[in-house]
């Protein structure tokens, strides 16, 4: 596991007028970023304000891929929990050349966090970047070789032993992803009733504690992948406590590993 760097990114990069886009056209691969970039310092994370706004640039370097982030608030709006007057872009470069970017105008602020935010460390060749607003979650994943996947979910968790990443969703819906760091794709994606509390990893099974609210207690149900739903289970919580796996990103708390 790495630390990222933080350096000063002094390159301004369009914001598109519309709705959310996300971006995979590698035509624009004769895009270099700005030289200035080789010269910044390192471990820098800089907020510049203008008249009518904000900006907040952060930059990560990590062998010959580059991701620059910008997260730019309006100043001239009196209200900016009730108006939403927020965008966020990040672009990813490989050798120098853009090769992909998300860009999210206009997010609606909710909950405690809102822009994307980025996890400090590199886990099994990823930056995980973490996308809040607009009461939706996504976990942003970027590779050490310029990939990046998007998958629903705020609240990531991470499986050190088999580099297994689950993301709880953080909406208004209840649900949550799991994705392998190791084989780069998606195992699942699934809605359920009640309010997630953590995930395990115990005898070679994946285990997530629920609240039910019908109930009002505590239930634990065994995540079955291959068929993509949760089973019943004869295993108690109590009997798996210290089995948890790392929450990575607590937006709540704006806890940040």
């Amino acid at each position: 596991m790495k630390n990222c760097n933080f350096i000063f990114l002094l390159v301004f990069f369009s914001i598109i007028n519309s709705c959310q886009k996300h971006t995979n056209d590698h035509s624009d691969s004769n895009l270099t970023l700005d030289d200035k970039v080789e010269n910044a310092k390192l471990n820098d994370e800089v907020e510049e304000t203008f008249k009518n706004k904000t900006s907040n640039y952060s930059f990560l370097k990590y062998e010959n891929v580059k991701i620059s982030l910008q997260n730019e608030k309006s100043l001239n709006v009196e209200n900016i929990e009730s108006n939403g007057v927020f965008n966020s872009s990040l672009y990813i470069s490989y050798m120098n050349n853009i090769v992909d970017s998300l860009l999210y105008n206009n997010i609606e602020p909710n909950g405690s966090s809102y822009g994307i935010y980025f996890c400090k460390d590199l886990f099994c060749n990823y930056y995980i970047a973490l996308k809040y607003g607009d009461y939706e979650g996504k976990t942003i994943l970027i590779k050490n070789d310029g990939k990046m996947f998007e998958i629903n979910g705020g609240i990531p968790y991470l499986d050190h032993e088999n580099n297994i990443l689950i993301s709880d969703y953080y909406s208004d819906i209840q649900g949550f992803s799991i994705f392998s760091l190791i084989n780069n794709n998606l195992l699942l994606d699934i809605e359920i009733e009640g309010q997630i509390n953590t995930f395990y990893y115990y005898k070679n099974e994946y285990y997530v504690s629920i609240f039910d609210f019908e109930d009002n207690i505590n239930i634990l149900k065994k995540i079955d992948m291959y068929n993509k739903k949760l089973l019943s289970t004869k295993v108690k919580i109590n009997e798996i406590n210290g089995y948890e796996l790392e929450l990575l990103f607590d937006p709540t708390n704006n806890i940040k590993k």
